[in-house]
């Protein structure tokens, strides 16, 4: 009765290691699968993307309609670049996402006021870009140095006021922007 559950026990185990991909020989024996087993489960456990911030993960109550409805919440800004490549440019165009909130895509003017969603004023504003600076070393040497800067100035603005929006409103259904 030993021999049939031990061998109950190693096809068991050899379904486990099938689905977590580990490779052994036909004839293994139970205690080697089950070493090389607990190795992988050991090395998968260390990479749960849960863990490592991959996943996200909602707390308990937040759904997914709420997190797209707070990233979705529009900021009044005014985006300037810093990007010596983009110093002619007119504005871009930003594709922002998650698995979870899913993807927003908007144009945003320079040196305009303009409404974005929270997802990409956030991303705007933690964005970086590499510059190069020149410098004088001890010996007189010239050379450039590289620094990471912000690569936009992002001016947060109060939102436009009751009276404001009903003159922008105005203007948009007289020159046919918007049905009134």
């Amino acid at each position: 009765m030993t021999e049939v559950t031990d061998t109950q026990k190693l096809e068991a185990l050899k379904r486990k290691a099938d689905m977590l991909g580990v490779t052994y020989h036909p004839s293994i024996g139970m205690d080697k699968l089950k070493e090389k087993v607990d190795e992988k489960q050991a090395s998968l456990d260390k990479e749960d993307p849960v863990d490592a911030g991959q996943v996200p993960v909602l707390a308990q109550g937040e759904s997914r309609m709420s997190k797209r409805k707070d990233a979705s919440e529009l900021v009044r800004v005014m985006v300037t670049s810093r990007d010596p490549n983009k110093k002619d440019w007119p504005g871009e165009i930003l594709s922002v996402g998650n698995s979870t909130v899913g993807f927003f895509k908007k144009y945003i003017p320079y040196g305009t006021e303009w409404h974005i969603p929270k997802i990409i004023f956030n991303t705007l504003r933690d964005k970086k870009v590499q510059v190069y600076v020149p410098i004088i070393d001890t010996k007189g040497n010239k050379s450039k140095e590289p620094r990471l800067i912000n690569a936009y100035n992002v001016e947060v603005l109060d939102p436009l006021s009751a009276d404001e929006l009903a003159t922008l409103a105005k203007a948009q259904a007289a020159s046919g922007r918007i049905e009134g």
